[in-house]
C-alpha cells in the first residue's frame, strides 16, 4: 500500500510538471468564399506568401494571411485572376550563382512507402539517439545546396539526417504557372502529416524505438516545421524554421514544442510579430525555449536554394547557422530531459520504478507528459503495455495510436465504420479484442473486414474476444470452429452474436480454456452441444433461437453461472414469442448441481401463480444456488399479490419481489431477486 501511494504521488508530481506539454490542437479556420477576396492584389498576395516584406497598396481588401491560406487550401484560387510575374524576381534571386561545398560525405536515396528519401549519416551508431527530418524549399528534392546542408549537419553533429521527397518528384521553377496554388496542392498539410508519421515510424523501426526526432525546414518547409511542432508534438521534440515562409500568428499560436526561428533580412520580422504571439499563447515551457535569429545582410533562401558558396559573406552566414542549429539542438536536448533527469538523479529511480509509474498513468497523459523528453523515457514508454478498453476517439487515433508499436497493444476496441487500424494483424501480444459497430445493424447485416485476422497464428495470447454483430459469412463459422476447437489455447472469455450452424459436429478436440461464453442468439442444439463438450465452462449466457434440441445427455455440468433469455420480441406485436418452455428448463437445471447464480428472462402465457411454481421446480434442482434474478413477462392480471405467492416457497421467501404493468403495453412484469 505504501509503495502504491508512493507511485501515485510521483505520477501526480510528474504529470503536474509536464502538464503544459499539451497536444491539443484547435483550428482557427474561418469560412472563406470567393466573394471574400474580390479586390486581391496579386503582388502582395504572392510576396506575403513567400515572406517578402512589401506594403499593401491602397484599397487592398482587408484580409488576413490565414484567410488567404485557407482560401488557397479550399481551392478557391481558381476564382481569382492570377499571374506569377511578380514572383519571378524572387525565384531568380533564390537561384544559386555559386558552387556548393563538396567537403562532406554524401548520402543516398532510399524508398519509404511511395516516397524517395535522401538519407545521410549513421542510422544505428549515433550516441545521441537522434534523427533529423529536413523539409526542403519549393524547389524540391534535387537541390545541391539543400543536400549539402544535410550532409554537413549529419557529419558535424553525428546524427542521421533524412530529407523526404514530399512533392514526389515535382518542383517549382521560374515558369511554374499559378505558383501558390501549385504549392498548396503538392505540399498540403493533410498529406505531409501522413508522410511525417510514416517517416518517423520508419526511422524508429530502422534504428531504435526510443529514437528522438527533430525537424528542420526551409521556406515552405519552415511553415511545415511550425505545423509539425503544433499538430504532431508527440512525434517531434523540437523544430528549426530557416527563412520560413507563410509564418502567421495562427500558425504559431499552438506550438507544443520549442522552435528556433531563423530569418533573412528581407523576411517579415520575427520580433515582435512571431515572438509576441508565442509568448502570449503557448506554454512557458515552449515560449521560454523558443529562439529567434535574423541575418539582416542576407536575403530569403540564403541557406538552401539561394545559398551562394562563392560569396564569403553568405558562407559565413551559413557557418553561423550550422553553429546555432547545433547549439540549439544541444540546449533543447538538455532542457527536454532536465526535469526528469533531476528526479532520476535525486531519487535514483531504476527503470522498473518508471515501468510501474507508467502502468498507473492514463495513456493520453503518458504520451503527452513523457514522450520525447529523452531517449530513456522513450524506450520505457515504448515498452509499456497499452490497453484500449474503449473505442478510440479521433484525438487518440491521431495523436497516440500512430506512435505506438503494435506489439505494445494488449487490448483493442475495433469499430471499422469509424476507422481501420492497418496494423491490427501485427498486434501479436493482444489479450483482449472487441469488434463493435455504432450503427443499428442486425446480426446479419454487417461483415467485419478485419475479422479475417482473428487466428491463433496472429493472436496466440488472445484471452478475450467480443464480437457484437457479424453477418453470416463463410469465415464466421470457421472462426467459431477455431474458438470451440481448442485452437486458441488461452482464450477464456468469448462473446458471439449467434451460433446456429452445425460446425460443432466437426470439432475434434474441445476448448479446455474457455470459461465464460455469451451468445446473442443460440439454437438449442448448439446450446446443448456447447454445454456438454466445454469441460471447464463456468458461465454461459444466451438467448434461445430455434427450439431444435433433443435435451441434455451429460449429467453434472461444472457450470456455476447461467443467464438465459427465453423469448424474443416481435415488432408491432402485443406479446413476446417464447422459443423454449419452462418445462424444458426443469430438465436442463437438473444437470447443474454446481450452479451458484442465474439470471432468467421468461415469457409465459400461464398465470403468474403457475409461472412462479414452475420456477421453483426449476431452481430447486440447484442446491448451491446463491443469487437468482428472474424477470417474468405474463399476460393476465393476477389477483394474488406477488408477496403472498412467494411465501408459498422457501426458495423465494427471502427474495425481493415486485410487479408492474409493462410500459410498452405488452402484459405485465414481475421480478424476483435474491443476492448473496
Amino acid at each position: 500500500m505504501i509503495f502504491q501511494w508512493f507511485i501515485l504521488s510521483i505520477i501526480h508530481l510528474l504529470i503536474q510538471i509536464e502538464s503544459t506539454n499539451s497536444i491539443a490542437y484547435s483550428s482557427n479556420r474561418r469560412n472563406i468564399t470567393s466573394s471574400n477576396i474580390q479586390n486581391t492584389n496579386d503582388t502582395y498576395y504572392e510576396n506575403n506568401i513567400f515572406g517578402l516584406s512589401i506594403n499593401k497598396p491602397d484599397g487592398w481588401y482587408s484580409m488576413t494571411s490565414a484567410e488567404i491560406r485557407w482560401a488557397f487550401e479550399d481551392s478557391i484560387i481558381e476564382n481569382i485572376p492570377y499571374h506569377n510575374s511578380s514572383v519571378d524576381p524572387w525565384i531568380k534571386k533564390c537561384q544559386s550563382i555559386g558552387l556548393w561545398n563538396d567537403t562532406y560525405a554524401k548520402g543516398h536515396v532510399v524508398r519509404v512507402e511511395d516516397m524517395d528519401v535522401y538519407t545521410v549519416g549513421s542510422d544505428t551508431n549515433s550516441l545521441k539517439d537522434l534523427s533529423i527530418i529536413v523539409f526542403y524549399d519549393i524547389f524540391g528534392f534535387n537541390i545541391s545546396q539543400t543536400r549539402v546542408f544535410c550532409d554537413r549537419l549529419a557529419a558535424e553533429y553525428e546524427v542521421q539526417v533524412v530529407m523526404p521527397d514530399f512533392y514526389r518528384g515535382q518542383s517549382a521553377s521560374v515558369t511554374t504557372p499559378h505558383l501558390i496554388a501549385w504549392v498548396a496542392q503538392v505540399g498540403n498539410w493533410s498529406q505531409v502529416s501522413i508522410d511525417l508519421i510514416n517517416i518517423a515510424s520508419w526511422l524508429r523501426n530502422t534504428s531504435s524505438s526510443s529514437r528522438r526526432i527533430a525537424v528542420i525546414g526551409f521556406c515552405w518547409g519552415g511553415l511545415q516545421v511550425a505545423r509539425a511542432c503544433s499538430n504532431l508534438s508527440n512525434l517531434f521534440f523540437t523544430g528549426i524554421s530557416v527563412h520560413g515562409a507563410w509564418l502567421t500568428e495562427e500558425e504559431v499560436n499552438n506550438l507544443q514544442q520549442p522552435v528556433f526561428f531563423i530569418a533573412a533580412g528581407d523576411d517579415p520580422p520575427l520580433q515582435p510579430n512571431i515572438s509576441t504571439v508565442i509568448e502570449q499563447s503557448t506554454s512557458s515551457r515552449v515560449s521560454s525555449q523558443c529562439q529567434y535569429e535574423t541575418y539582416s545582410s542576407m536575403t530569403h533562401g540564403f541557406v538552401s536554394m539561394g545559398a551562394n558558396y562563392s560569396d564569403p559573406y553568405n558562407v559565413e552566414a551559413i557557418n553561423k547557422v550550422h553553429t546555432s542549429v547545433k547549439m540549439f539542438l544541444d540546449k533543447i536536448s538538455r532542457n527536454s530531459s532536465s526535469i526528469i533527469s533531476l528526479i532520476l538523479t535525486a531519487l535514483i529511480f531504476p527503470d522498473e520504478v518508471f515501468v510501474q509509474i507508467f502502468r498507473y498513468t492514463n495513456k493520453f497523459d503518458l504520451f503527452r507528459g513523457f514522450y520525447n523528453l529523452n531517449s530513456r523515457l522513450n524506450r520505457l514508454v515504448n515498452q509499456t503495455r497499452i490497453y484500449f478498453h474503449n473505442e478510440l476517439d479521433e484525438e487518440h487515433r491521431q495523436r497516440i495510436l500512430p506512435y505506438i508499436h503494435p506489439q505494445q497493444i494488449f487490448s483493442f476496441h475495433m469499430n471499422e465504420q469509424e476507422f481501420r487500424y492497418s496494423k491490427l494483424n501485427k498486434c501479436v501480444n493482444l489479450r483482449e479484442l472487441e469488434f463493435h459497430t455504432r450503427r443499428g445493424y442486425t446480426n446479419i447485416m454487417y461483415d467485419h473486414p478485419d475479422l479475417k485476422h482473428v487466428k491463433p497464428s496472429v493472436f496466440p495470447h488472445l484471452r478475450q474476444l467480443i464480437i457484437h454483430i457479424q453477418t453470416g459469412s463463410s469465415r464466421y463459422p470457421q472462426l467459431c470452429k477455431m474458438i470451440f476447437g481448442n485452437e486458441f489455447s488461452v482464450l477464456r472469455t468469448v462473446h458471439l452474436p449467434y451460433a446456429n450452424r452445425g460446425y460443432e459436429s466437426s470439432v475434434k478436440t474441445w476448448s479446455t480454456s474457455l470459461k465464460y461464453l455469451t451468445i446473442g442468439c443460440c439454437n438449442k442444439s448448439v446450446f446443448y452441444s456447447l454445454l456438454e463438450n466445454l469441460p471447464n465452462l463456468k458461465y454461459f449466457e444466451c438467448k434461445f433461437g430455434i427450439d431444435n434440441g433433443t435435451g441434455m445427455k451429460k449429467p453434472n455440468l461444472s457450470l456455476t453461472g447461467i443467464t438465459l433469455t427465453m423469448y424474443y420480441e416481435i415488432p408491432s406485436s402485443s406479446y413476446y414469442h417464447s422459443n423454449t418452455s419452462l418445462e424444458t428448463l426443469i430438465e436442463l437445471y437438473k444437470y447443474l448441481p454446481n450452479l451458484q447464480r442465474t439470471l432468467l428472462f421468461v415469457s409465459d402465457p400461464d398465470s403468474l401463480v403457475r409461472i412462479v411454481d414452475k420456477l421453483n421446480r426449476i431452481l430447486s434442482n440447484c442446491p448451491k444456488l446463491k443469487t437468482l434474478d428472474c424477470v417474468i413477462t405474463y399476460y393476465n392480471e393476477c389477483s394474488i399479490s406477488i408477496n403472498d405467492i412467494k411465501q408459498r416457497y422457501s426458495l423465494f421467501q427471502n427474495c425481493e419481489a415486485s410487479t408492474w404493468k409493462d410500459g410498452g403495453g405488452i402484459g405485465y412484469r414481475c421480478r424476483i431477486v435474491r443476492y448473496n
